[in-house]
């Protein structure tokens, strides 16, 4: 419970725009989880304090982070839709680090572990490796790799009524 609290806390500080405080409650946070050996709120814990490190441009501190995070979580089926969010979080991580390849492959990995997760959200793990493909001037696969997303989510903002017919 009071790992659970400081979760929270992390969260809140960093909705906040306060990057410095939610480090010191995802290690007072962690070392409680790790204690009771609660691994789905530890590989959470990891996850966000991995964010706020990414956040505030310690790439370096946040990739071994959320690689252990990711660890902790890819044998415990329960927890395969925070896996898929560790993978897309690791996918940005190596992209600001300039590991073009790493962070595609991690992209890819959160596609695959969403899809079969059938995370709620599952256009959203499509769109950053469009994003990718973009940047990389590789346009008309970006533009099939966002066309995915928009086919999978058929929210009225997302497509238009011409473009569906």
């Amino acid at each position: 419970m009071v790992s659970a609290s400081h979760l929270d806390r992390i969260y809140a500080y960093f909705i906040l725009g306060d990057f410095e405080r939610p480090l010191v409650h995802a290690d007072q946070g962690a070392f409680l989880s790790v204690a009771l050996k609660d691994t789905a709120k530890t590989a959470k814990i990891w996850e966000q304090k991995a964010q706020v490190l990414e956040e505030l441009g310690r790439i370096a501190e946040a990739r071994p982070v959320v690689e252990a995070s990711i660890q902790l979580l890819k044998n415990d089926t329960a927890s395969q839709y925070s896996l898929a969010n560790q993978y897309r979080l690791l996918g940005y991580i190596l992209e600001s680090s300039s590991d073009r390849q790493g962070c595609l492959k991690q992209y890819q990995m959160a596609y695959v572990v969403a899809r079969q997760c059938k995370h709620e959200n599952l256009s959203d793990f499509l769109t950053p490796i469009g994003y990718y493909y973009y940047k990389q001037g590789a346009y008309q696969t970006a533009i099939g790799s966002y066309r995915q997303p928009l086919a999978l989510n058929k929210l009225r903002f997302n497509i238009s009524v011409l473009h569906d017919q």
